[in-house]
């Protein structure tokens, strides 16, 4: 006795039907979980750099101007180090913008130059991290403590998610506050508003690892990159808003401006304030043993050791050795 099988009219179909719905949302969710995975991983990345620039800032070199142009400079140089690890590179830029030439010779010098590969990784992803961070600074003279605050634009791993992503970002960041596309102009605009990082000081840690004089060509055609790259971008923001139709509302204007944007600067900015008491005592001044003058140091470390006092002091004793430093023959 044979089965047949017995199909209903009204149900051919129905499972690619459900496939074409189903999988879609599948995949916009996987992604969206992948891409806030990325995020929340960056986002301690740009808490590392914001302790960073923190440290540098706090220094006793710039204790006459906290917040200063100098120790700005040297805070975005440490800011723009710890952030290439996460940034894009310049050729990953080039394509998303269709310029080949970007950076062309840049990337040709350090191909040329065979550096570390460590070394030549960061130095792709530099011209990009340093355009994704902004920095800034603010110094209490009365509890003695440096405030920074770091804005990392991070561009979304994914194109689908980013701009979903980036719709949302906008909605909320500029049409509920009130700013509406005047706000959002300027946001992007704030991609192209600060001048080069001087390379001499930007590459030294980097020199370090490597051979220094291969570091001497690319420091000269660093800033053109950087400047290249904003060119290209205040192009594009010029044209896109010269393109809004004056009519239109303040939403429409905005999807105008997410649906135009290239991906690369579809951004979603995370941000991170520190604020860190400066370890210094105003009390005088005292000369070391090769007569340059400084503030005396007092402050307290804390964590697996703790330390309270003055630096000459405890740093001395640090260095002598004692028997209850050794546990099973290692020094702790």
């Amino acid at each position: 006795m044979s089965c047949k099988k017995i199909l209903l009219k009204d149900q051919n179909g129905i499972s690619m039907v459900e496939f074409l719905i189903g999988f879609p949302l599948f995949l916009l969710s996987t992604l969206m979980v992948l891409e806030i995975a990325y995020m929340n991983a960056d986002s301690h990345l740009v808490e590392l750099a914001a302790f960073d620039a923190t440290r540098v800032l706090s220094a006793n070199q710039y204790d006459d101007m906290p917040c200063g142009p100098e120790a700005m400079n040297a805070a975005r140089e440490t800011v723009t180090r710890r952030l290439a690890a996460t940034s894009g590179s310049v050729e990953q830029v080039g394509l998303m913008l269709d310029l080949p030439d970007l950076g062309k010779s840049y990337l040709d010098l350090i191909t040329a130059g065979n550096f570390k590969s460590v070394v030549e990784t960061n130095l792709r992803r530099l011209p990009m991290s340093e355009v994704s961070s902004r920095i800034t600074c603010s110094y209490n003279a009365t509890t003695d403590n440096i405030t920074v605050d770091v804005d990392y634009y991070r561009q979304p791993k994914f194109p689908i998610v980013g701009k979903t992503l980036f719709q949302i970002f906008s909605m909320a960041e500029f049409l509920e506050q009130g700013r509406g596309i005047t706000g959002m102009i300027k946001y992007l605009e704030e991609l192209t508003n600060t001048a080069p990082l001087d390379a001499n000081n930007l590459f030294t840690p980097y020199a370090v690892m490597d051979d220094p004089s291969k570091f001497e060509n690319l420091k000269l055609e660093y800033g053109k990159v950087v400047n290249d790259w904003k060119m290209k971008t205040r192009e594009i923001l010029a044209k896109i808003t010269s393109e809004l139709n004056d009519s239109a509302t303040e939403e429409e204007k905005l999807e105008y401006i997410v649906s135009n944007l290239p991906d690369i600067y579809k951004k979603i900015p995370i941000n991170s304030s520190l604020t860190l008491k400066r370890k210094l005592n105003r009390s005088g001044s005292i000369q070391d043993v090769n007569g340059t003058t400084r503030k005396p140091w007092h402050g307290k470390i804390q964590g697996l050791i703790n330390i309270d006092g003055e630096f000459n002091t405890w740093a001395k004793d640090l260095s002598v050795e004692k028997d209850q430093d050794l546990k099973d023959g290692v020094r702790l």
